[in-house]
């Protein structure tokens, strides 16, 4: 499987069969795979933080959490992992970079946030009109 952020959520079997998917959808994979082997996996979804001071994401970046006993929800990023250097892989196992701010735990919308995270819109209208609804999130720090 490689990595393509083509957009799109299809599910875990189309993603497989296809070969190719986006950090939403190798999540979806990994998700699937835990639950069939008897581990508690959930989805969980974010804003980036960029190395700039003033910060805005129009992209996301989603991973997956592992329910382990005696260690609780441990992270873990299927796509970040997809690397040819093993040392580089294990990075992304237990360890979640302190540049996300978490926005959506298992899928759904935030009642803590107070929006849904999956609000993209697309409709046509007649005559001729598209419209489009989409969502970013923008940011700055806060003077000290």
């Amino acid at each position: 499987m490689y990595y393509e952020m083509a957009g799109g959520w299809n599910t875990a079997p189309t993603v497989l069969e296809r070969g190719n998917g986006s950090c939403s959808e190798y999540s979806f994979v990994y998700v699937s795979m835990c639950r069939a082997a008897g581990l508690p996996a959930r989805y969980v979804g974010s804003v980036v933080v960029r190395g700039d001071y003033a910060c805005m994401d129009d992209v996301f970046h989603r991973w997956v959490e592992v329910y382990l006993p005696k260690y609780g929800w441990v992270p873990v990023d299927p796509s970040g992992g997809d690397n040819d250097w093993p040392r580089d892989q294990v990075n992304y196992i237990g360890h979640l970079a302190n540049r996300f701010l978490i926005t959506t735990e298992s899928g759904g919308g935030s009642e803590t946030m107070g929006w849904t995270y999956n609000s993209n819109e697309f409709w046509t209208t007649e005559p001729k009109t598209n419209v489009v609804s989409d969502h970013f999130a923008e940011w700055e720090p806060v003077a000290e």
